[in-house]
């Protein structure tokens, strides 16, 4: 390990300085969360809090996060941030995104504890070591997911897109940057 804590600056100040798996696992911010890795990002409206977790409105549909980053009634707009490999593919029969009319009863699917997501495989490219695909999810919406090099998902397929709220953290959306 080369440093214990880093600094991550813009423009001249300091927006996290911290452990470099806090850094990486919980970054304050999106700009900071964009710097130390490749980060998924959803918008969203926080609603409310359920069991130490977000419960955030998004065009995904309601989605649980487990970053308790302080939220204020006056900006409950935040983004959900989850790294692709926390992302975990399965998959399904039948085509088509996520949205009304599919047959998985919400963003959780059966289990609660879990957001799930329907989705179609967009664009795959094998790393070696990781498959790096693109998925998306609905209305547009392209998540990056990295996995087992063997897994055997081919672009076009249709899959199921599931990540932990433990494995996401919150950040203030775009418009509040951090001073």
């Amino acid at each position: 390990m080369i440093a214990d804590r880093i600094a991550v600056m813009f423009n001249g100040r300091i927006h996290q300085l911290a452990a470099p798996q806090e850094i990486y696992h919980r970054p304050h911010t999106w700009m900071v969360a964009e710097f130390v890795g490749l980060t998924n990002f959803i918008e969203g409206k926080v609603v409310g809090q359920e069991d130490q977790l977000l419960v955030v409105d998004t065009a995904l549909g309601t989605l649980r996060c487990g970053g308790l980053a302080p939220v204020t009634d006056a900006k409950p707009e935040r983004l959900i941030a989850v790294r692709p490999e926390a992302i975990q593919l399965s998959g399904r029969s039948g085509g088509g995104t996520s949205g009304a009319g599919d047959d998985v009863p919400g963003p959780r699917g059966a289990d609660p504890t879990v957001n799930r997501l329907r989705g179609v495989v967009r664009a795959r490219a094998f790393l070696g070591n990781l498959v790096d695909y693109r998925v998306e999810v609905a209305s547009g919406v392209v998540l990056r997911v990295q996995g087992d090099p063997h897994a055997p998902f081919a672009v076009g397929d249709p899959v199921d897109a599931a990540f932990q709220p433990r494995a996401t953290w919150s950040v203030p959306a775009r418009e509040e940057r951090v001073s």
